[in-house]
């Protein structure tokens, strides 16, 4: 036996049966069931008369005044969520903007620790510089630069380490036969660095908050030019 598609209590669907808007097989699924309940009928029959005197009805319109209320309730909301996405857009491109900035003057100041060392007779092939934190043993390796042969001054920035901190360097030069020399320790602490860090911070902050500011006054610009009236 075929399973009804329809529920238990099948006169809520006469309403739809009425109006057509039902699918055809569960159209026919109401026909075959009014057909065995003919009690039913009587109830088709009541929403065929109430159905008859909605569509009797005449069409009702706004006075002028409602439909002006209605319209421009309508429009503000539109131009609302217009804002509200033109804003996101705003602060997403102030938020990337300011993250690209950063980036960059990072890369251009170089906001760190700089060694500085020269080289006198024979080049070795390569410099690997090591870090550790000022009184322990490990040693990172956090660069390694080819040397030249027309070049006798070197230098390396670093850029990436914790505010505060006192650390201790080494470079170390070897050739590609294994002969290695490593320099005098150097140690320095990070605190002086810090300033330069946060001035690219606030930098990048600022001017990240001025280009969204622009991004959103753009707009609305746009839209009074486009549309006669401030939004």
């Amino acid at each position: 036996m075929k399973k009804s598609n329809l529920p238990q209590n099948k006169h809520e669907y006469l309403p739809w049966a009425v109006n057509q808007t039902l699918p055809p097989a569960e159209s026919r699924e109401v026909e075959d069931w009014l057909n065995h309940q003919p009690a039913m009928r009587s109830e088709m029959r009541f929403w065929r008369d109430i159905q008859s005197v909605v569509l009797d009805q005449p069409e009702l319109e706004p006075s002028p005044k409602v439909a002006k209320e209605l319209s421009s309730r309508i429009r503000m909301d539109r131009e609302a969520r217009q804002v509200k996405r033109n804003r996101r857009i705003a602060q997403t491109s102030g938020v990337a903007a300011a993250l690209a900035i950063f980036w960059l003057l990072w890369l251009i100041i170089k906001p760190g620790i700089t060694l500085n060392w020269s080289v006198y007779g024979s080049t070795p092939e390569v410099f690997k510089v090591y870090r550790s934190e000022f009184g322990r043993h490990e040693q990172h390796l956090i660069a390694v630069i080819p040397a030249q042969d027309s070049r006798n001054d070197y230098q390396f920035t670093d850029l990436w380490m914790i505010p505060g901190k006192t650390y201790t360097y080494w470079v170390e030069g070897s050739d590609w036969s294994g002969a290695t020399v490593f320099s005098r320790p150097v140690i320095s602490n990070s605190l002086p660095v810090v300033p330069g860090q946060i001035g690219i911070l606030l930098a990048s902050l600022i001017l990240g908050y001025i280009i969204c500011s622009f991004s959103a006054d753009t707009f609305r610009i746009f839209r009074t030019g486009s549309q006669g009236g401030m939004i």
